[in-house]
Formats: C-alpha cells, sequence, structure tokens
C-alpha cells in the first residue's frame, strides 16, 4: 500500500507517474463537458492601500498561474503583514497602523511585481507559435534538469 493515500504501490506509481493515462483522460472527454475559464490579472501597481487599508494575495497582485506562485505569495504577505503590525507602536494609533501598512507594501510590492512579470515572461514563452522558436525552446526545456 501507499501509505500517503491509501492505495496499492502500484496504482499510486500509475496515476502520478504516468502522463500518457492524463492525456488519455483529456483526449476521451466530449469537447462539451470541457469548462472555459478566463485569466484575468493586470500590471503590478505601486500601492495597495491608502490609511488603515491594504490588500492581500490576490486582490493586491493577480497573476496569471504559470510560476505557480499565487498561494505562496499569499502566505508571504500573512507573514509580513503580521510582521509589521506587530512592531507597529499602538493599533488603535492611526499613523502607526499607517505606517506599518506602508511598510508592508513597501517590502511585498517589490517581490511581487518581479513574479508577476516573470508569469508574463513565462506565459509568452508557452504560447509561441513560430517553429523555430519553438524548436529552440524545447531544445532549452529537454537540456533543462528535472531536479536542482
Amino acid at each position: 500500500m501507499a501509505p500517503q493515500c491509501g492505495l496499492p504501490a502500484s496504482s499510486a506509481r500509475d496515476e502520478s507517474s504516468n502522463g500518457v493515462k492524463v492525456v488519455g483522460h483529456i483526449e476521451a472527454t466530449d469537447e462539451s463537458e470541457i469548462l472555459r475559464h478566463d485569466l484575468y490579472d493586470r500590471k503590478h501597481v505601486n500601492r495597495w492601500g491608502a490609511g488603515r487599508v491594504t490588500l492581500m494575495g490576490d486582490a493586491a497582485h493577480p497573476t496569471t498561474p504559470t510560476p505557480g506562485q499565487g498561494a505562496g505569495m499569499a502566505v508571504e504577505d500573512a507573514v509580513i503583514l503580521a510582521k509589521e503590525l506587530a512592531l507597529a507602536s499602538n493599533l488603535s494609533d492611526y499613523p502607526s497602523v499607517d505606517n506599518a501598512l506602508r511598510a508592508y507594501e513597501r517590502e511585498r510590492i517589490p517581490r511581487t511585481a518581479d513574479i508577476i512579470n516573470e508569469s508574463w515572461e513565462i506565459s509568452r514563452l508557452i504560447m509561441w507559435k513560430n517553429f523555430p522558436r519553438c524548436s529552440i525552446r524545447d531544445l532549452f526545456l529537454r537540456l533543462t534538469p528535472n531536479k536542482v
């Protein structure tokens, strides 16, 4: 048994490592059963709030899913926001909270802007349709190690 999921080890191995099964499931799915969901994002901005209000997570920095960083960025936001609020001298004091929120934004905006820009670059790379460019991209992907 594969202890992590309660399946026979052979079944867990097949489901986790056999991409052909996944492709087969996709190909067997009727076109009318496939749901389309648009992706929305925006360019990064230099401020997420004003006064005693700020944003975090996707509300502050929506991005495409290509880098797989969305949930991680939201957790980082929460940690940095908690740190800055803990450093505030008095949470009932308007300037103290405002300063803490702006400090959180100053720390987070550059990092999230980098990830948003990276996401766009990855998306552009994935969407290439020009054969010579695709061949070069695919060669680099094949040469990229699976593990670091």
